[in-house]
């Protein structure tokens, strides 16, 4: 039985070049005095945001990448 010898190829190599952003989160301390007027020690806000973009130069299988899906929450925090 003859092998021949396998040799590198780049045959089926694509490049796959992408920018991905999949959370942010921003945070914002709400100023004492403005807590003191709703008689809170203090107060925050804040915003987080997942699967904001997504892209790439090849395009994802369907059933497994799409659809995409964001997801966006608000809240708000406060001690009293």
């Amino acid at each position: 039985m003859s092998t021949s010898p396998t040799y590198a190829t780049t045959r089926f190599v694509e490049d796959n070049d992408f920018i991905n952003c999949s959370a942010i989160s921003l945070d914002y301390a709400i100023p004492q005095s403005i807590a003191e007027k709703i008689k809170a020690k203090n107060a925050k806000i804040g915003f987080v945001a997942n699967n904001v973009f997504s892209s790439g130069t090849m395009k994802a299988e369907k059933g497994i990448y799409y659809p995409f899906n964001h997801m966006y929450s608000f809240s708000i925090t406060a001690s009293f």
